[in-house]
């Protein structure tokens, strides 16, 4: 079930923004299996966003909806520059 939701969620962080493929796609590989259900929801949530709003909140030019958002947007930046 695991790798499943892994697969799903790396298919589904392929988007228009080669920047956006970056960032989403290195993090569902090197972090998916620390995140627990609900930063899975969230990640979900985040996936739903449009490109554009989705870049602006990794930029740091928007604030996320809410803390948890707002957080695992932190923890995808930070896999970028580890």
């Amino acid at each position: 079930m695991e790798d499943a939701l892994q697969r799903q969620f790396a298919w589904r962080s392929r988007r228009g923004l080669l920047e956006l493929d970056i960032l989403l796609q290195q993090f569902v590989e090197h972090d998916f299996h620390s995140m627990d259900a609900v930063e899975c929801k969230v990640f979900e949530r985040l996936l739903a966003y449009s490109d554009q709003e989705l870049l602006e909140l990794l930029m740091g030019r928007t604030h996320a909806r809410d803390s948890g958002e707002q957080q695992l947007l932190q923890k995808i930046i930070q896999t970028y520059q580890a």
